[in-house]
């Protein structure tokens, strides 16, 4: 009895190791957050941010989409990382993450639902080079994370499905990026139909979607515009990437 007991209890403490590994590795997971782009630079020291005794600037970089329409990119930048000479219309390549900052403007310009236009999106940029041989614009954005919220599936007048939800990213401190995405047509069927929390790797590109008043401490303000994930490609959706892509 004690021996059957026994192996019954080592069976669950082995079972709870698996159980607390898989939960470390996909807590692990969630830090896949890259971004690459190349484009102009269209304004230069927008705004000063101080970070603890680290000088931030605040650039916005325009790159441009296959249709032929533009997409104006806030950039965050250590002061230490900008090369000298950098000058307004200098193309740029620029690798870093996406950054989450809520409640960074004042009011909206123009009207949608609360949830999904509060989170004002950054490009923290990591690397920058001034680019001489510039062929074409590069706008890549790479996140891992999971469904936090989603709106309902709607179609539009030409008959394409779309969806609006954002994509929860964990950061290595433990924080958490909120970032606005949208899908379209068999991706937003695929994000209709999973629950909350579901893991979501996913390729997309930086694009703007309206307008805001952006408040500064200084009282300064300055008319600039958000930025939503438009997701490419779905990579994989839970734990089983084909449950899905049927």
């Amino acid at each position: 009895m004690w021996i059957y007991m026994k192996q019954i209890i080592l069976l669950k403490v082995q079972m709870r190791k698996e159980q607390d590994m898989l939960e470390s590795q996909r807590a692990t997971a969630l830090n896949w957050n890259e971004a690459e782009i190349v484009g102009k630079v269209a304004k230069i020291n927008l705004h000063h941010h101080f970070c603890g005794t680290i000088d931030f600037d605040e650039l916005r970089v325009c790159t441009n989409r296959s249709s032929g329409k533009s997409d104006y990119i806030q950039v965050l930048i250590s002061h230490d990382l900008l090369p000298l000479g950098l000058a307004e219309g200098d193309k740029v390549w620029m690798k870093g993450k996406l950054r989450c900052y809520p409640y960074a403007y004042k009011k909206r310009v123009h009207t949608e639902q609360e949830e999904f236009s509060k989170n004002f999106l950054f490009f923290s940029c990591k690397e920058i080079e001034i680019v001489f041989f510039f062929f074409f614009f590069l706008n890549i954005m790479n996140l891992q994370g999971a469904l936090y919220k989603k709106e309902n599936l709607r179609i539009t007048t030409d008959g394409k499905e779309i969806i609006d939800f954002i994509l929860s990213v964990k950061r290595k401190t433990g924080k958490y990026d909120y970032i606005p995405c949208t899908a379209w047509g068999k991706n937003a069927k695929i994000i209709n139909r999973i629950d909350k929390w579901t893991n979501i790797d996913l390729n997309g590109k930086l694009q703007n979607k309206s307008k805001y008043i952006y408040n500064f401490r200084n009282g300064m303000e300055q008319e600039t515009k958000l930025c939503k994930v438009a997701v490419r490609l779905l990579i994989k959706v839970g734990d089983n990437k084909n449950k899905y892509f049927r």
